[in-house]
């Protein structure tokens, strides 16, 4: 005699999600502050924080990336300021000729 199992189906990606949703707010509910901590200790806990986590736990770009970051920014920033220039220039003319009545 053999014993048959019913198989139950695999669990899909979105399930895992939702438990995974609902483990973290479960988790969120249940951390509540203590009591008996001040609004300046737990202030001065998250600039010590992040104070930490910037300078220890970021990486920095080196000098020749902040270089090549920079000058990628300045490129964007001109073409951008061209695109813009340029499509004011063509509404104002096109406004202008309209607003003449085409003479």
């Amino acid at each position: 005699m053999s014993s048959v199992r019913s198989r139950q189906p695999l669990p899909t990606f979105e399930s895992l999600g939702e438990i995974e949703l609902m483990a973290n707010v479960n988790v969120a509910k249940n951390a509540s502050k203590p009591n008996n901590v001040s609004a300046f200790a737990r202030m001065g806990k998250f600039i010590r924080e992040s104070y930490v986590e910037t300078i220890h736990k970021s990486s920095w770009p080196t000098l020749k990336e902040l270089r090549q970051f920079t000058l990628v920014v300045i490129f964007a920033i001109a073409a951008v300021a061209v695109w813009t220039g340029g499509i004011d220039f063509l509404l104002t003319e096109l406004t202008s000729t309209l607003g003449r009545g085409g003479q």
